[in-house]
């Protein structure tokens, strides 16, 4: 087997556990909308299709709704970012193991 030269991650649910923090924002936009809550199990299963899917299936796709969401959304989430979110077990090893690595940021 050759060496790795390089190794790629994506930062957001590969490297650190965001999901208590996307959950939170949801559910911050879902309240300020008027809508009820969603439990993490359920955010859970709408995420990894982008901030704009989420959005979707969160507000059971009622669209005209979107633009507010995504601005509620994105506000709270910018200023709640790393509340709950840590890395993942093992993570912070097996980044000081390697010497050359790169985190994609879509």
């Amino acid at each position: 087997m050759k060496p790795v030269k390089l190794f790629i991650f994506d930062l957001d649910g590969t490297l650190v556990n965001t999901l208590e923090d996307i959950a939170a924002s949801v559910n911050h936009t879902l309240t300020h909308l008027g809508h009820a809550l969603l439990s993490l199990d359920t955010v859970g299963r709408y995420v990894g299709d982008g901030l704009s899917k989420l959005l979707e299936r969160a507000l059971d796709g009622r669209t005209e709704l979107f633009a507010e969401a995504e601005a509620i959304y994105t506000e709270h989430h910018r200023r709640n970012l790393t509340v709950h979110s840590a890395l993942y077990p093992g993570v912070r090893d097996t980044l000081e193991y390697f010497k050359r690595l790169a985190v994609v940021a879509l």
